[in-house]
């Protein structure tokens, strides 16, 4: 039996096209792509209409949430996230590591309680962080099972 992971992404920008590709024509793990359909702002997307089209024909496995942003697109809650969260249909979570997105420190607490692995995917940590900044991101990292690296 496949491997079921679910890869939580806040929109996806055009230029990770070739990544998101990959992924989906992986025959050994099943990707489904959980991100809102447009980015908000003026940052072009991915085409939407690849999540109707089969893997085999170009497509994506993509189920679209609803980004809802706050205090000037700083802070993000993406709506249905936690209803694919609590359904339990996914084996593993891959998470994007940004701990100004709410949603996500909801989706890890519950994850945690319920004991299913998930991922961070991140730029990791780019300056030289102390103070409370610092302790909430390495405690937010800390949630996870692991951290991913861009790169």
């Amino acid at each position: 039996m496949k491997l079921n992971v679910a890869i939580v992404y806040h929109f996806l920008a055009h230029y990770r096209l070739p990544v998101f590709k990959e992924l989906s024509d992986n025959t050994e793990i099943r990707y489904t792509i959980l991100s809102a359909s447009g980015s908000g702002n003026d940052i072009k997307t991915i085409d939407k209409t690849l999540a109707s089209l089969p893997i085999n024909q170009g497509g994506l496995r993509w189920v679209f949430l609803k980004n809802i942003w706050f205090r000037k697109q700083i802070f993000l809650w993406q709506r249905g996230l936690l209803k694919h969260v609590l359904k339990n249909e996914f084996d593993c979570y891959i998470l994007l590591g940004n701990i100004f997105y709410v949603s996500t420190w909801v989706a890890a607490l519950i994850l945690k309680l319920r004991k299913k692995r998930f991922y961070f995917w991140t730029h990791g940590v780019t300056s030289d962080e102390k103070g409370v900044k610092w302790r909430i991101r390495s405690l937010f990292y800390n949630l996870s099972d692991g951290v991913l690296l861009y790169g």
